[in-house]
């Protein structure tokens, strides 16, 4: 609510708003254009012990759509919470950020076979890619963040967790998923 708030200050939220027997978690209007906002947790795309099958976020996009007949976004937990992404909601020529850096529910653990397709088309609305893909989500400041290195890149690299933890289901190209490390001599690769 405060990064709406400060956001879009004369913005008109409501929480919760029901549709039948479900509700949808936010309608954010900003200047007689309103949004519906859904927040997916690591649980909504990966099992855990309260959701063994998460059903395809698609589904639940597209009912919110049919009902309302407004664009319902979905706000992951790996878009990070921020002005930047709020303003991405509204305004097409802000781009957003994302984060991974605290999480352990990674790309590659997500159940869907065209994972790779469904975080694509999420970080495509918020313009949160880069491009060189999405590794900077697992990096240091780069783009107004404050946050360290996740720890599985040191323990990819150190052999200890497998880089398919990073890969999507569905993903075509490597280079697309992992962070851009520091490589021999100072070069910018990727060393995986």
């Amino acid at each position: 609510m405060k990064l709406i708030e400060l956001a879009y200050p004369s913005a008109t939220v409501e929480h919760q708003v029901p549709w039948g027997r479900r509700r949808a978690d936010l309608k954010v209007s900003v200047d007689s254009v309103s949004k519906l906002v859904e927040f997916h947790g690591p649980s909504h795309f990966a099992p855990s012990r309260y959701n063994s099958s998460p059903e395809h976020p698609s589904i639940r996009k597209a009912e919110i759509e049919n009902h309302f007949g407004i664009e319902c976004v979905l706000w992951p937990y790996w878009i990070q919470p921020c002005i930047s992404n709020v303003r991405a909601i509204f305004d097409n020529d802000v781009n957003g950020l994302g984060v991974l850096w605290s999480t352990n529910v990674h790309f590659g653990t997500f159940v869907f076979p065209d994972s790779a397709q469904v975080i694509d088309s999420i970080n495509d609305r918020f313009r949160a890619t880069r491009d060189d893909g999405y590794g900077y989500f697992y990096g240091p400041d780069t783009e107004n963040r404050n946050n360290p290195e996740h720890p599985i890149i040191s323990q990819i690299q150190q052999g200890k967790k497998s880089i398919d933890l990073l890969l999507p289901r569905g993903h075509t190209s490597v280079e697309r998923w992992v962070p851009l490390c520091i490589g021999p001599k100072g070069s910018a690769s990727r060393s995986f």
